[in-house]
């Protein structure tokens, strides 16, 4: 393919990744570069948040090889994937995730960059979205394929940076929002997980230098534990946790309103 047929199918593919996009007003990405640091349950309670705001809300799984938010929230739903592709319905959030093509939620998705590019890049083009105030997309960790599918393709309102206190998180966390800027995409700001405590930390120094804030410091509470196990979000189980997020979803709405200015 030579580089004129190639910027043709991209251009075409951001087309229709538009126009199935349409129906949402604001899509906000939940990303780090390192693994492990909490991104789905970030992405679901803020989900949950934004839907006790009375905001239609859906919730987009870009894991593709290792998605996690039908484990999280207990969802054993299979598709067969003919478009258009919808979202499933699950305590009045529209969710799409890979796994629902994968025939079970332990099959592993052996391929590689490419393939999964595709794979999200079908999704992205073949699902039709209700009308909805805040899609969430919880990202994959690292700065190859998949985070780079997503934000060359997608219409970004903004990147949620989440990392923990330490500083190995802080380092591969900084890769993300830098990795974010030369991409042009808006950081909105930074979310402490597993915070232990509320003094300054990593999370603050990562806040400086991408030149933004801290949206929130979440603590390490056994309610999340307790909350997979039973197949929920913490934001239902725990008043501490739901009264988190919602301050994060309403300063998410203010920034958000705040640049639109």
């Amino acid at each position: 393919m030579n580089v004129s047929e190639s910027f043709k199918r991209y251009i075409e593919q951001r087309a229709d990744i538009d126009k199935h996009l349409s129906n949402i007003t604001s899509i906000i990405g939940v990303y780090s570069a390192k693994g492990g640091v909490g991104k789905t349950s970030v992405s679901i309670n803020l989900a949950y948040a934004f839907k006790a705001l009375k905001k239609k809300t859906a919730l987009l799984d870009a894991d593709v090889d290792c998605p996690n938010i039908c484990n999280f929230i207990n969802i054993d739903y299979n598709i067969k994937p003919v478009a258009p592709l919808k979202p499933y319905l699950h305590d009045g959030i529209s969710i799409m995730s890979p796994v629902f093509f994968y025939g079970s939620s332990e099959e592993p998705a052996v391929w590689r960059g490419a393939i999964l590019s595709k794979a999200l890049t079908d999704i992205l083009r073949y699902t039709e979205w209700p009308l909805t105030d805040y899609l969430i997309i919880d990202l994959p960790p690292g700065t190859s394929d998949i985070p780079l599918t997503i934000m060359q393709l997608i219409r970004l309102d903004g990147l949620v940076i989440v990392t923990t206190p330490d500083k190995i998180s802080y380092i591969n966390s900084l890769k993300s929002g830098l990795m974010a800027q030369k991409l042009k995409i808006r950081i909105l700001g930074v979310i402490e997980n597993m915070s232990d405590s509320n003094k300054e930390s990593y999370s603050d120094k990562l806040a400086e230098r991408l030149s933004v804030g801290v949206l929130g410091r979440v603590p390490y509470k056994d309610s999340f534990k307790n909350a997979v196990e039973l197949g929920k979000a913490a934001y239902e189980l725990d008043e501490n946790i739901k009264e988190i997020f919602d301050n994060i979803a309403n300063n998410i709405i203010s920034i958000l309103e705040t640049r639109k200015i």
